[in-house]
């Protein structure tokens, strides 16, 4: 078709522009040029369509629509009821705090599954488990996570990898397997004006307090 004459026509640089956004709290945002695939080649009876980027000389999918839809929808859902998202920004807040730098989409992919789990079951007996054990788990199941390639079911985005060196994760692995012991170690504490104190110490700045 007229589509895909175009596609073959074209020819990705590798130093294609990149705008990068910074900060003066050190967060920054890339806006990476893209466009949607049309040619059938990453296809979905429904939802949006796929999203290619240029990258090492070829062009590679980057299902951006699809994944924010798929954690959005998930986020909305009855059993998580509007806890999932909330808990994904304490979380990378904690380990900005703690100088871990994980990618983002990473983080995202494994709280997605694991977490909504843990809100179901909060949700079936009527309790909230709050942010705090939902911090030392996910902490947990992101050292399992290290060395795994992962993405949302259904998506055509490449899997994706923690973005450590193999010698980093062996290290942030056991990092965050002692977090995770001293966070469970904080939620089994008996509740005191003293404990919030603690926590605000183990978090960092900011700390979301009265949320924990």
């Amino acid at each position: 078709s007229f589509g895909k004459s175009i596609y073959r026509m074209m020819k990705p640089r590798i130093d294609a522009p990149t705008i990068v956004l910074d900060y003066s709290d050190d967060f920054s945002v890339e806006l990476i040029p893209c466009y949607r695939d049309l040619s059938g080649r990453y296809p979905r009876l429904l939802g949006p369509a796929c999203h290619v980027v240029g990258a090492t000389g070829n062009w590679e999918p980057a299902d951006y629509d699809y994944d924010a839809e798929f954690l959005t929808l998930l986020n909305q859902s009855a059993d998580v009821d509007g806890r999932l998202i909330p808990a994904i920004k304490i979380i990378k807040a904690f380990l900005r705090n703690h100088g871990i730098s994980i990618k983002s989409f990473f983080i995202e992919i494994v709280c997605a599954q694991h977490l909504p789990n843990v809100l179901r079951f909060a949700k079936l007996f009527n309790t909230d488990l709050g942010h705090a054990r939902n911090l030392y788990i996910i902490l947990d199941k992101l050292a399992d996570g290290l060395g795994m390639r992962l993405s949302f079911q259904g998506s055509h985005t490449p899997l994706v990898e923690s973005g450590l060196s193999p010698l980093e994760e062996l290290f942030i692995k056991s990092r965050l397997k002692k977090l995770a012991q001293d966070a469970r170690t904080l939620c089994n504490t008996f509740n005191s004006t003293a404990l919030m104190d603690r926590w605000g110490g183990f978090f960092g700045s900011p700390f979301p307090q009265g949320e924990m």
